[in-house]
């Protein structure tokens, strides 16, 4: 949905600027069936909520809330704190597509409750490009329901992920469609644990959702640079005729439904 891109040079990442945004997006195949390809949130910023160094963001979907309150100077002037809670309806959910077909019975829906910590450090105030250092740990747990799945084919069981994610970001990318100047360097890792083992599936061939360890590395390299009066969406793979430059390269950027 967009919504990660909440790097902007000031102070570590709590966001100094109120925003109140709408989005709309829908998508459908040229030809056969696909899961259900609608969004729409709302996304809010709000500086100096209840105190001067409180900043409460707000993304809200029909289903579902991300949240974020951001305490500024934690652990002195350059070094923010967020508490989150997340959760709602649908985000843990799993479509099967094989080969360009959607199979309806293979696929469940599955709803999830979040709650965070993000620890934000910035290097270097005061320069024109930030350096920000992110610490975050969160607690994750999912419910898995069938929908129109196949009545042999079992859903996973509920389960509990905690995960931890440590990165340094160099510059940022604004949380708008249209930036006219961004770019943004960053490289990530991080670290999943889930609390138990199971299978899902058919009985026939069942897949393993055992307790396991994973730690991919991550990186991302984002630039933007559009002509004066054009806009360039930054999410766009393809880029617009207008557009001078657009570069988005992402690297072990993994799945997590398994």
């Amino acid at each position: 949905m967009g919504l990660m891109f909440l790097a902007l040079p000031v102070v570590a990442q709590v966001d100094p600027y109120k925003r109140d945004l709408i989005q709309l997006g829908y998508e459908q195949p040229l030809e056969g069936r696909s899961p259900l390809g609608a969004y729409a949130f709302y996304y809010h910023n709000q500086p100096d909520f209840l105190r001067t160094n409180l900043t409460l963001r707000l993304a809200v979907a029909p289903v579902y809330v991300d949240s974020e309150l951001g305490i500024s100077g934690v652990l002195g002037p350059n070094t923010d704190l967020g508490i989150g809670l997340t959760g709602g309806g649908y985000a843990d959910g799993y479509s099967e597509v094989d080969g360009g077909t959607y199979k309806t019975g293979e696929s469940f829906d599955g709803h999830s409750v979040e709650v965070s910590a993000s620890l934000y450090h910035l290097f270097n105030p005061g320069d024109q490009i930030p350096l920000n250092f992110v610490l975050r740990g969160s607690t994750h747990y999912s419910v898995f329901v069938a929908d129109d799945t196949a009545p042999g084919f079992q859903v996973p069981d509920n389960r509990t992920t905690f995960n931890v994610r440590t990165g340094l970001r160099w510059g940022g990318i604004e949380p708008t469609l249209y930036p006219a100047l961004a770019m943004e360097m960053s490289i990530w890792y991080e670290g999943q644990f889930r609390s138990d083992s199971g299978t899902y599936g058919f009985a026939n061939a069942p897949f393993d959702t055992h307790y396991k360890n994973e730690f991919p590395r991550m990186s991302r390299l984002q630039l933007a640079l559009v002509r004066k009066n054009d806009v360039a969406r930054l999410s766009d793979k393809i880029a617009d005729e207008r557009l001078v430059k657009i570069f988005d390269y992402s690297s072990g950027f993994q799945s997590t439904i398994e």
